[in-house]
């Protein structure tokens, strides 16, 4: 049971299932901590795990308050018995500390924190799978799903087979915010625009499209920067070719959490498909901002084509004189930054 409005609830429910199996007073503290920090993640973004200090017996306050202070930018390696949930509590928060400090103010810090606090709780030996499990729901609580980047995401997998969009649903279910007839649950999503896809002069490879081009692509791989229905998945056998994005097409900055960082993610996670040899279908609802967008900071990363003529390409390709709004002004900001250091000429084709 979930009570995200109640911190105590959420802490007696802890304790509860946590008597389970453990008798030791310190593993009980260690989940009481743990359930409240994510519960105020989820809620307000914030990362704080002695926010549920009070929630703790007030003659163990005082030794948490000095395990964490001692693990806060420690190096997670030298947590001692992080076999313990208390042990491996202390090594996650040493870890995400760690990473948080390193890349405060940072362009893409999400990105950062979340990859860099999850190789260090993978590699800090020992009970790692505990420690890697216990930071990974603090940092998924405080920066949400789209932080894990998108080349680990299509590799995500649970018991029994469940991938990263099914855990995505099961977390919304489980909160009590994913009703049948709303996302991730629909099977169809609303589309508007319908048009083949077209394939870019950059990469013949890469096909840019709306929705409508699920149902007709040849594409052998896909990345959806869009909502789209639990049965317009492809890919079946094989759902790490099919990766979702929850890109906002919105021209208020308020409504990104990471714009600049999430086209960059995007277009890494095209590039690692090319690589594979896929055919990639790259769509958003109408192909109008969020498709051509990631499609830029593509072409200027890893196809060394130069900010201006890539974007000619993409228009040419989309048959539009031009494209504006907030995402495609970032692109152009990510794309022009990434060819600034270039003393070659980059390649046009």
């Amino acid at each position: 049971m979930t009570a995200l409005d109640d911190r105590e609830l959420t802490a007696a429910n802890a304790h509860r299932v946590a008597e389970l199996t453990h008798a030791d007073p310190l593993v009980l503290d260690s989940c009481v901590l743990h359930a409240e920090a994510v519960r105020r993640g989820v809620l307000t973004g914030e990362y704080d795990l002695l926010a549920g200090l009070d929630l703790l017996p007030e003659e163990r306050r005082g030794q948490w308050v000095s395990w964490l202070e001692s693990a806060t930018r420690a190096d997670a390696s030298t947590i001692e018995a992080n076999g313990s949930t208390f042990g491996a509590l202390r090594a996650a928060h040493a870890a995400i500390t760690s990473a948080r400090e390193a890349f405060r103010g940072r362009d893409g810090e999400a990105l950062l924190v979340v990859r860099a606090a999850l190789e260090t709780a993978a590699s800090a030996g020992y009970d790692t799978d505990t420690v890697a499990a216990i930071t990974v729901a603090l940092l998924g609580a405080v920066y949400g799903v789209s932080a894990i980047p998108a080349t680990w995401r299509r590799r995500i997998h649970g018991w029994p087979g469940l991938r990263a969009r099914d855990l995505v649903e099961l977390a919304l279910r489980t909160a009590g915010e994913a009703p049948a007839d709303a996302w991730p649950r629909r099977a169809h999503e609303p589309e508007v625009t319908s048009c083949p896809a077209v394939t870019v002069a950059f990469d013949n490879g890469l096909r840019l499209g709306t929705q409508s081009c699920l149902t007709t692509t040849d594409a052998d791989a896909v990345v959806s920067l869009s909502r789209i229905g639990s049965s317009e998945r492809l890919f079946a056998d094989h759902p790490e070719r099919h990766i979702e994005f929850w890109l906002v097409d919105s021209d208020d900055p308020a409504t990104h959490n990471d714009l600049a960082a999430t086209l960059i993610d995007a277009a890494d996670v095209v590039a690692e498909l090319r690589s594979q040899g896929h055919h990639v279908l790259l769509h958003c609802v109408h192909a109008h901002h969020r498709t051509p967008s990631v499609a830029l900071v593509y072409a200027v990363k890893y196809r060394w084509l130069t900010t201006d003529a890539a974007a000619e390409q993409i228009r040419r390709a989309l048959g539009v004189t031009s494209i504006d709004g907030l995402l495609w002004q970032t692109a152009q900001e990510v794309a022009r930054a990434i060819e600034a250091p270039r003393v070659t000429t980059p390649a046009t084709a």
